[in-house]
């Protein structure tokens, strides 16, 4: 039986290449002369880019060996997938514009800071960060990686509540954090019910992409302060929630 010191190092194993290569690109970024904004969005898709082919490799891995389900995104029904994502982006939006009109972002610094980074570089490369590398890399580290291994060592309730508390560490400000751990709550237990990494890997991909052009195009900013779009979010959340409530005494299948 693998002991409990070596099982600990095994989850935390992704989060320490994470750091690493954050710290190492963050070096970089602080050493170059100039234009470290768009550099510093360079350097986080080449992190994300460096990190993907390495925790897949281990993704396969744990199921070769057991350690996880299999993955089971092809056998749910194309109904679950559209309730699922468009209840998780109905809960994303209302916790954003909730963010957006409190006021929380503008007196925290550090989510100043990560706003200006997405304000800046050519669209293209942030809906190539934000909506296809981050999701992928980040639901294979925190769901299919930790999520699982941590179910492993220390049960499936505390897992998801220290892989959610991570997720919102490594966001870097409180507002972020604070959205991002309640985010991770949503995508970690989907992931428990369903065995469908595929599945919150396209949940965050569309939450991403609806904020991004929300908050960076003048007809999404537009929209944001439409009372209709609180509508509309609130009712794919509610309908999301009615469905898996039909479902709970079982995983979401057919």
């Amino acid at each position: 039986m693998e002991s409990s010191a070596r099982a600990l190092l095994r989850c935390l194993m992704p989060v320490v290449f994470y750091m690493f290569l954050e710290l190492l690109l963050a070096a970089v970024v602080t050493a170059a002369p100039g234009g470290a904004v768009k550099l510093r969005l360079h350097m986080m898709i080449l992190r994300e880019l460096l990190c993907l082919p390495f925790f897949f490799w281990l993704y396969l891995s744990d199921g070769r060996a057991g350690r996880r389900p299999a993955e089971r995104s092809s056998e749910l029904p194309l109904l679950s997938w559209f309730i699922l994502t468009a209840g998780f982006d109905g809960f994303y939006l209302l916790l954003n514009l909730t963010i957006s009109l409190s006021g929380l972002g503008s007196m925290d610094a550090g989510f100043q800071s990560a706003a200006q980074l997405f304000s800046e570089g050519e669209l293209a490369e942030r809906l190539l960060l934000t909506v296809l590398l981050a999701p992928a890399a980040e639901e294979l580290m925190f769901r299919g990686l930790l999520l699982r291994r941590l179910s492993v060592f220390c049960g499936e309730n505390r897992a998801l509540l220290f892989s959610a508390l991570a997720f919102g560490f490594f966001h870097g400000n409180l507002t972020q954090g604070i959205a991002a751990a309640l985010l991770a709550l949503i995508l970690g237990w989907i992931y428990l019910k369903t065995d469908a990494l595929l599945l919150t890997i396209c949940m965050h991909g569309t939450g991403n992409m609806l904020i991004l052009l929300l908050v960076q195009t003048e007809r999404g900013q537009r929209l944001a302060a439409s009372p209709g779009l609180w509508a509309v979010a609130l009712g794919f959340f509610l309908l999301a929630v009615c469905y898996l409530r039909r479902r709970a005494a079982a995983r979401i299948s057919a």
